[in-house]
């Protein structure tokens, strides 16, 4: 699929306990914050979530992130969210890799009001300046690392 980006944010601004005026949390989960123009989680041991609130998106959709640091010391997650539905019911798409830095895993998980459930994993790991995109197509679900395809996954539930 070609891709065309409709939104985007390099987050280039003053730290923040949250992203913005343009992005919303979801209810019941942690703000994302901005710590020296990177997102990072807004606390340890928490999912971490927000939403673009000024675009509306087309049901195909694709979004990317680079890994800025990893720490061998804690497990970490870092991934992208797609089709999530409306702030209070935390439903959607998810690629991530976790374990960071301490045991490796990549997956796709389809989230049914916070519950997640594993369609596709690999035990392949990520490094720093790693860049993951998750596409969702119709039912299709891809996962990237580098732009190398390394989950694939069907679901047509959002």
């Amino acid at each position: 699929m070609p891709r065309v980006t409709v939104v985007s944010d390099n987050f280039n601004r003053a730290d923040s306990a949250d992203l913005g005026a343009s992005w919303d949390p979801y209810t019941g989960i942690t703000n994302l914050q901005i710590v020296s123009n990177v997102v990072r989680s807004g606390a340890i041991a928490t999912i971490d979530a927000g939403e673009r609130n000024n675009t509306a998106l087309d049901n195909n959709q694709w979004a990317q992130c680079r890994v800025v640091t990893i720490s061998t010391s804690i497990t970490g997650l870092i991934g992208v969210y797609l089709r999530l539905q409306a702030p209070n019911d935390f439903s959607g798409y998810l690629f991530n890799a976790s374990g960071i830095g301490v045991s490796n895993a990549i997956r796709i998980y389809r989230i049914d009001a916070s519950t997640f459930t594993v369609l596709s994993e690999s035990l392949d790991g990520v490094a720093a300046n790693d860049v993951l995109r998750f596409e969702v197509i119709g039912s299709n679900l891809e996962g990237f690392v580098n732009d190398v395809s390394i989950l694939t996954a069907t679901s047509g539930t959002y």
